[in-house]
């Protein structure tokens, strides 16, 4: 691979977000000074990151299962496991803003069922709550072992990924 295909197919990376702005830089520099093997370890690299990516966000899903441990973990655990590495990879922020919209709606039709559960309503509003606090993640992390990002129904989007 000729040190211009190596630098085009380093921007196209860094473009889709494979590589971070540091990692884009490094590998840029190394390919200019010609060094050997560049071209495999970005290969390499790319390709363990790609690899990563799904399980990383199939356990962000599952992570919400914390809450049946510890209350306010299932919340908390997910939204932190975005945060850290959101910039690594446009799939794991998606996921993540995917979860945290879930997770910020529950919340809302959590309080909402529990309010009108003296008006008998809110009984089966609170057991269909139940309901898809369970489904809903495990499909979600279903779905993104298979590196497909699934949108929770029923999500209030507080949060829209990036249009870049």
């Amino acid at each position: 691979m000729s040190t211009a295909d190596e630098l085009e197919k380093l921007h196209r990376l860094h473009q889709e977000g494979v590589l971070s702005r540091d990692e884009y830089a490094q590998a840029k520099k190394n390919a200019i000074e010609n060094q050997t093997g560049v071209g495999a370890k970005l290969d390499n690299a790319v390709s363990n990151i790609t690899k990563d990516v799904p399980k990383y966000c199939m356990f962000m899903h599952l992570t919400q299962f914390c809450a049946y441990l510890i209350p306010g973990l299932g919340f908390v655990v997910p939204i932190v496991m975005w945060y850290l590495r959101k910039d690594e990879s446009p799939d794991i922020n998606k996921h993540g803003i995917n979860i945290t919209n879930w997770i910020l709606s529950l919340l809302i039709y959590g309080v909402f069922s529990s309010i009108l559960i003296p008006f008998i309503i809110g009984i089966p509003l609170a057991g269909a709550v139940l309901v898809c606090s369970i489904a809903f993640p495990v499909i979600g992390a279903l779905k993104a072992k298979d590196g497909v990002i699934w949108t929770y129904p029923l999500t209030i989007p507080f949060l829209k990924p990036d249009s870049k």
